[in-house]
């Protein structure tokens, strides 16, 4: 939340989102609404409907970025080694208790194919919880956190600014997030854009 709201690279975020046209001075992104009233909360210190709406959008998409933020950056992938070691131990744990018997005779095949299965998951999740797939991981909170994003800017403005969707997840993953990933990202399956015909 503190790079958000401090990190210099977001001036130029909300310079482009608060932007006015000169000669109307009316937003730049103006905000398309369905139903048509000029209602606002007067207590907002708002001018118009248009300026309450448009802070509005901004300050819930805000705080939405700051939770999915925090789901992405390393301390849940902190709590999901920590379950993997957790699980590994239980696995081995597991995987001894099946060769025990209560009798001279060795372990039965099917108890030995048990306890290769467990000790094979196990060392699985070993591996896991030391060396995670974190750039595999970073890749898919920045995909999934500029779709998201996206989608927000291009139901309220109708377009997607990719430019200022990249800005806003570098800083709130803390990753080099160029504006011709989010762009790509946006036109894949997972987004909801369609590259113009030419």
């Amino acid at each position: 939340m503190h790079r958000l709201a401090c990190d210099k690279r977001m001036k130029k975020v909300w310079r482009e989102l608060t932007s006015r046209d000169r000669k109307s001075n009316h937003f730049q992104h103006e905000i398309h609404e369905a139903v048509e009233t000029d209602y606002f909360s007067k207590k907002s210190g708002c001018v118009n409907r248009a300026a309450w709406i448009h802070d509005l959008f901004l300050a819930q998409t805000f705080e939405q970025s700051v939770r999915m933020a925090a789901m992405a950056l390393p301390d849940a992938d902190k709590r999901r080694r920590k379950l993997c070691r957790k699980l590994a131990i239980i696995l081995q744990s597991d995987a001894k208790r099946v060769l025990e018997t209560y009798s001279a005779r060795p372990p039965s095949r099917q108890q030995r194919e048990r306890a290769a299965a467990l000790q094979k998951a196990a060392e699985v999740y070993t591996e896991m919880a030391i060396d995670p797939d974190v750039q595999r991981l970073d890749r898919v909170n920045a995909t999934t956190f500029s779709i998201w994003l996206a989608g927000c800017f291009r139901n309220a403005f109708g377009k997607s600014l990719h430019g200022t969707v990249a800005n806003w997840t570098s800083v709130a993953l803390d990753q080099a997030i160029p504006q011709s990933s989010v762009r790509e990202w946006c036109r894949g399956p997972w987004g909801m854009e369609r590259k113009k015909p030419k």
